[in-house]
């Protein structure tokens, strides 16, 4: 969108939704759970701490005020979240075992981390669904992802594209690090990959017709702030379409990196 503010251009940005529980964003029973693995939790009056992992969850769902530490909602919230890293912890020695299976939905994990992993996503906000009391956990909306593409703050670590680029960020961080010992949990990220390749041209094509949309825009934007492609950033761009054209590009070598990555490392045929 052209953004205005009183009258003032303010220049080109991304509109999004807020995620909550809603019919046409994250659609849950009234039992459920919306959460967040959250580096922001003191900011929360309310959060959950696991035993095993120490992982910090706070909540979008119950709202504030409709669940309070120690209630119904509590105990069983914090009971499955720990009766699930307890499950996932076991494949570690036991990669055969199927008792987190009980817990977690792997479709939507394994769409999660392949979605991560495609664009190399750095630094992510992670959001768990429990449909209801009865339903598995599913990770999903994937959110927060200006850290991706190779891209990352000039003044952290050093990390370069190309450093970003040929590396896994995902398969052994976070829960990812448990459900890749499980074959069963492999077979379905290949599955699942296979089904997103297909996509992958029409992905490619929806960035050239984003990058067409704005061809205009994006010069009025770059009048308004010219060193946007310049600031907080490991890698300077001079033009617009330096980088359209370093999006392409990155995109399309991630693709064939982790191709291969999954071919050599997550397929059981290899």
């Amino acid at each position: 969108v052209h953004l205005y503010l009183n009258g003032e251009y303010m220049g080109v940005y991304l509109l999004t939704d807020h995620i909550e529980k809603a019919k046409e964003r994250v659609n849950i029973e009234d039992d459920g759970y919306l959460m967040k693995y959250d580096g922001y939790y003191y900011e929360s009056p309310l959060f959950l701490v696991t035993d095993e992992m120490r992982r910090i969850y706070t909540f979008k769902y119950p709202d504030e005020g409709k669940m309070i530490e120690g209630d119904d909602n509590w105990i069983f919230i914090s009971s499955f979240m720990n009766n699930l890293e307890s499950a996932i912890f076991l494949l570690e020695d036991d990669p055969d075992n199927t008792e987190y299976l009980s817990y977690i939905d792997p479709v939507s994990f394994a769409k999660w981390y392949l979605v991560a992993e495609l664009m190399a996503v750095v630094d992510v906000n992670q959001y768990y669904v429990l449909p209801s009391k009865s339903s598995t956990l599913k990770e999903y909306p994937i959110w927060d992802a200006e850290w991706s593409l190779g891209l990352w703050p000039s003044e952290a670590w050093g990390w370069t594209p190309d450093d970003l680029l040929t590396e896994s960020r995902w398969s052994g961080n976070d829960y990812f690090y448990y459900l890749f010992h499980s074959p069963r949990f492999r077979d379905v990220v290949v599955e699942e990959w296979e089904k997103m390749k297909v996509q992958l041209p029409t992905v490619r094509s929806n960035i050239q017709k984003v990058a067409n949309s704005i061809v205009k825009a994006q010069k009025e934007n770059y009048d308004l702030w010219p060193d946007a492609g310049k600031a907080m950033c490991n890698v300077t761009f001079n033009t617009w379409e330096e980088e359209v054209e370093y999006t392409n590009d990155f995109f399309e070598k991630r693709t064939l990196w982790l191709d291969d990555f999954i071919s050599q490392n997550v397929s059981r045929q290899h």
